[in-house]
């Protein structure tokens, strides 16, 4: 099976209390988890095993079809994908579209989870961080070589910020070698 880069939503962001190592506390972690996420988007829920933070329902019931859609609409303007909002719209509530997400529902709607990823607590202090996202964008190593779509959404998701940098509108990506 190959490998595929996925772009997505953070649905839910874990710590479990067992990967803290060298006594770093919870604390720490998540300052440190802060630095790279906006946590004031998510709930903060702890047990004895792990500490989460579950991304607001509010955000994804009112806010998940309008930011894939504009999303999509860079990545593959000439693709409709009203099927995929109505939907996401039918779900309506938070359960029903996680539920959706978990069945693999589309190609541009589905669930992975990201288990390597380690943040800095300062010092010789790490821990493990695990992310479950809403996937709305996959591309496996052949679509990224043949297809330019996704080197495009790139290029266009870094020219956004011309106002700030006039080079931004002049950026191309590609693979080498």
């Amino acid at each position: 099976m190959g490998q595929f880069m996925c772009v997505g939503v953070c649905r839910k962001i874990t710590i479990y209390k067992e990967d803290l190592k060298h006594g770093a506390s919870l604390d720490r972690a998540d300052e440190a988890l802060k630095k790279e996420v906006n946590l004031s988007l998510y709930d903060k829920i702890e047990d004895d095993e792990s500490v989460s933070w579950i991304i607001k329902k509010e955000l994804i019931e009112d806010g998940l079809v309008d930011f894939i859609k504009a999303q999509l609409e860079i990545f593959e303007p000439e693709e409709d994908f009203s099927y995929l909002y109505d939907a996401i719209r039918k779900a309506k509530t938070y359960d029903k579209i996680v539920e959706m997400v978990e069945s693999k529902y589309d190609e541009h709607l589905q669930k992975s989870n990201y288990t390597d990823k380690w943040i800095d607590l300062g010092g010789f202090d790490s821990t493990k961080v695990c992310f479950d996202l809403i996937v709305f964008l996959v591309a496996g190593k052949i679509f990224m070589e043949c297809y330019s779509r996704i080197f495009n959404y790139f290029e266009k998701m870094i020219g956004l910020q011309k106002d700030k940098f006039p080079l931004a509108e002049t950026v191309k990506v590609m693979i080498e070698g």
